[in-house]
C-alpha cells in the first residue's frame, strides 16, 4: 500500500512540474493562516512482540499557515495559451503548509489481546506537521464583469495526494520523524477583489497514518497514530 502510494505521489510530482511547462495557464500565488484541529484517534502501540492501543487520544488545535502556488487552464494571464474554453475550469495546485500536531497530557484506555481489562495510562506527545499537497483544481464562475469575465466569485474543490512530514517528541526526550503519504482534499471559495488579487476562504481535510519509533527504557516502540486534521484557513493571492 506505502509503495504504491509513492508512485502515486511521483506521478502527481511530474504533472504538477511538466504540465505547466508544456502547456502555460494563469497562474497565482497565495499565502494563507488558518486553524487546524484533530478528531480523537487511536494509537497501535507495539513493543517486545506486544500488541496494544490506546483509544481516543486528543490532540490540540493549533494554528497554521501557508502557501500555495497554483495554475488555472485560461486565455487570460502569465502567458496565456488558447485552450479549450471548457479547461478554463481545471488547475493544478502545489501547497505548502505548517502546523503543531501535539498530543496533550492525557489518561487513555489501553486495550489489546495480553492487556488486562480496565488498563489505563497517560500519554503526552510533542509535534510537528508539515504537509506538501498536489492536488487538482476545478472550480465554477459566479457574478462575471469586463474585469473578471470568468466571475469574481469562484467556488472550489481540489483533491489529491500529499507528503506529511511529521516529528514527534515523547516525555523521555527521544525524537523521531515520519514521512508518510496522506491524502488531502479542500473545499472553498475565492473572490476576485481585483482583477489580479483574490481572498479564499477554505476547508482541508486530511488523512494519514505515520509510524514513529522510540527506545523507551531500552525497549523499542512503535507508535501509529491514525490522523483525521480539519482545517479552515483564509488566504490572499496574486494573479499573473
Amino acid at each position: 500500500m506505502r509503495s504504491k502510494g509513492k508512485i502515486i505521489i511521483t506521478a502527481a510530482i511530474a504533472a504538477l512540474v511538466l504540465v505547466p511547462a508544456l502547456c502555460w495557464a494563469e497562474m497565482f500565488v497565495e499565502g494563507y493562516v488558518g486553524g487546524n484541529i484533530g478528531d480523537n484517534t487511536h494509537i497501535d502501540l507495539r513493543a517486545a512482540g506486544v500488541t496494544a492501543r490506546a483509544e481516543n487520544a486528543r490532540i490540540d488545535p493549533s494554528a497554521m499557515g501557508g502557501i500555495k502556488v497554483g495554475y488555472w487552464f485560461t486565455k487570460e494571464g502569465f502567458l496565456g495559451y488558447d485552450y479549450p474554453d471548457w479547461m478554463k475550469y481545471l488547475g493544478f495546485v502545489l501547497d505548502l503548509s505548517y502546523h503543531n500536531l501535539d498530543f496533550r497530557r492525557q489518561e487513555v484506555r489501553i486495550v489489546g489481546p495480553t492487556v488486562p481489562p480496565g488498563t489505563r495510562a497517560f500519554i503526552w506527545e510533542e509535534g510537528r506537521a508539515f504537509t506538501i499537497g498536489f492536488m487538482f483544481n476545478g472550480r465554477y464562475g459566479f457574478l462575471p464583469d469586463s474585469e473578471v469575465p470568468f466571475g469574481r466569485l469562484q467556488p472550489y474543490v481540489a483533491v489529491g495526494p500529499a507528503l506529511l512530514i511529521a516529528s514527534a517528541k515523547i516525555p523521555n526526550g527521544d525524537h523521531n520523524t515520519a514521512t508518510e503519504i496522506a491524502v488531502m482534499v479542500d473545499a472553498g471559495v475565492r473572490y476576485m477583489a481585483l482583477k489580479n488579487v483574490s481572498l479564499d476562504l477554505a476547508f482541508r481535510y486530511r488523512y494519514s497514518e505515520p509510524s514513529f519509533d522510540y527506545n523507551v527504557g531500552g525497549v523499542n516502540v512503535r507508535m501509529e497514530p491514525e490522523f483525521n486534521l480539519f482545517s479552515f484557513y483564509l488566504g490572499a493571492a496574486y494573479h499573473f
